[in-house]
């Protein structure tokens, strides 16, 4: 699996891998010179504007394929709310990190359980709020409980107080993307019409990303017609965008003089790439990293019959295997898995004693994993605990109840694991589900 490493970074003089998440993250460039004004983006300007003054609550379905920029969206309005907030707003930002997409019941509990969560933490940073509002207990006995009525009640009563301080609420919701589970979403949200109703009747705003197949199928369903939705739908982005989201990227990390595209990708040869990853934004990033990891290997070679810089179109037809930026090849996990039992040989090892002792919540124990890393915590203690009596995370430095972290090994390995697939979560956890068996 080939990654920008040092002599890749060296090969086209980068100081930085222009193609990982950091530290071209969306808070490193909130100033948006490093973000695309796509026509989504210029959707979400619109959107604002038409806010301004609004005072009706409403429902916002934004649909899209993944990798197509739902979330940049999503975060790019919710930054313009911020930057410059009317009198009487506030946004809340819910980031669904461990959707369980097996029933509208397992949906409920983990939006409703991470909602809870982002509810929390939002209060935690407003003094006004904290000073009536005392979060611990809600922490403590309820976030974590299987009582769902309990989260329930207290989302209603959080937005019952902010109410009391702010005119208007916008909530963002964001991760919903599992298109096999369309029927699910649907009966998830006519299960719980009361719910949102309350929610939405106090000139609260709701914002809801998720893949085409699901908005659609929502969209035109008599069940939801309460949520009274607006539908927007994602535009595909076309060569320009994606030829400046690649320049503003590579130009930042660049250590030499006149930067252009060009000197590393040629035309046609991005054209291919463009139309092999169907033009969504996050699976062009991929395929650009690893032909310019692939590149530089080349170029090691005794004898190069094809020029490796730039990128050419010859190129790309004798390495067809790395244009895709979407779709993982089983030869692909074979050469990761040596990999990680050369490099990571502990932290496999700890994962998978872990996994055979518990081999019915291997894929619990995989999404609280990365709910650990991401967001220091998982909805479901039990699988915590196991986690912790198998040395694969331990208590975090606040000190807080069921907040962790990984032991150091394990994280080292998912940030390997990480970087060999160019920032795919989705892949990195098939892997573990089918490899530490």
């Amino acid at each position: 699996m080939e990654t920008l490493e040092e002599g890749g970074m060296r090969f086209w003089n980068l100081k930085f891998d222009p193609f990982s998440e950091h530290p071209l993250s969306f808070d490193d460039y909130r100033d948006y010179n490093f973000l695309v004004k796509t026509s989504n983006i210029n959707l979400m300007t619109n959107i604002c504007a038409q806010l301004s003054d609004d005072s009706v609550s409403k429902t916002f379905f934004l649909l899209g394929n993944r990798g197509s920029g739902k979330t940049s969206a999503l975060r790019y309005l919710d930054s313009l709310l911020n930057e410059k907030p009317a009198e009487g707003d506030i946004s809340i930002y819910c980031n669904v990190l461990n959707l369980n997409d097996e029933g509208h019941n397992q949906i409920r509990d983990s939006l409703h359980r991470t909602l809870l969560d982002s509810l929390l933490e939002k209060v935690d940073t407003i003094h006004e709020l904290r000073q009536n509002i005392d979060t611990q207990p809600i922490h403590d006995k309820v976030l974590y409980s299987d009582d769902l009525f309990a989260i329930d009640r207290e989302i209603k009563k959080i937005l019952r107080r902010i109410s009391h301080y702010y005119e208007r609420i916008f909530i963002f919701v964001d991760n919903l993307d599992k298109s096999d589970a369309y029927r699910e979403f649907e009966t998830y949200f006519k299960k719980n019409q009361g719910f949102y109703e309350e929610i939405i009747k106090k000139k609260t705003f709701l914002f809801i990303a998720t893949q085409l197949v699901i908005g659609k199928h929502l969209r035109y369903s008599t069940e939801t017609a309460y949520l009274g939705r607006k539908v927007f739908e994602m535009n595909t982005w076309d060569s320009d965008e994606l030829d400046q989201l690649l320049s503003r990227r590579l130009k930042y990390a660049y250590t030499g003089y006149d930067f252009h595209l060009n000197g590393f990708f040629e035309t046609e040869a991005l054209k291919i790439i463009y139309e092999r990853n169907r033009y969504l934004p996050r699976y062009v990033i991929s395929s650009c990293r690893r032909i310019l990891g692939r590149a530089y290997e080349e170029s090691q070679k005794d004898r190069v019959k094809i020029p490796c810089k730039p990128i050419k179109k010859v190129f790309l037809r004798k390495h067809k295997d790395c244009i895709k930026g979407y779709k993982r090849e089983y030869e692909d996990f074979k050469i990761v898995d040596g990999l990680v039992l050369e490099k990571h040989s502990k932290a496999r090892e700890l994962i998978e004693k872990c996994f055979k002792r518990n081999e019915g919540l291997i894929y619990d124990l995989t999404e609280a994993m990365f709910s650990v890393k991401e967001k220091r915590t998982f909805h479901d203690k039990e699988v915590l605990h196991i986690l912790e009596r198998m040395n694969i995370i331990q208590p975090d430095a606040s000190r807080k109840k069921n907040r962790y972290r990984l032991v150091p090994p394990v994280d080292n390995l998912i940030n390997y694991l990480m970087n060999s697939m160019e920032g795919d979560t989705e892949s990195v956890k098939y892997y573990f589900v089918s490899y530490f068996k």
